[in-house]
């Protein structure tokens, strides 16, 4: 697991995502440790993305998180989680099993 700031070069940076959790892609135990801290993002800050109903369109559309984003890139091989805050991340990490 690597952690870093991004700048203006990274994917969501424009969006307020400034903290890069950046994950291998063939050890298990990464594999494993990306999944845990998945589901602590979800208890936290609630789902990535969900559908809500737009009542101005009359049709649904997905409505993004604000505070995380995750990716997992196949042709980089590698797993990302985008986070606003630093301090989360050792939050999250305390309370993965």
């Amino acid at each position: 697991m690597k952690q870093y700031k991004s700048d203006g070069r990274y994917k969501y940076h424009n969006r307020g995502l400034h903290y890069i959790v950046e994950f291998g892609w063939a050890r298990i135990e990464e594999r494993q440790q990306f999944a845990k801290l998945l589901k602590v993002f979800q208890e936290i800050y609630g789902p990535e993305k969900e559908r809500i109903f737009d009542e101005v369109r009359g049709y649904p559309v997905w409505k993004t998180n604000d505070y995380w984003r995750s990716e997992q890139n196949r042709i980089a091989k590698r797993r990302r989680i985008y986070l606003r805050e630093e301090s989360v991340l050792s939050l999250a990490l305390l309370r993965v099993e």
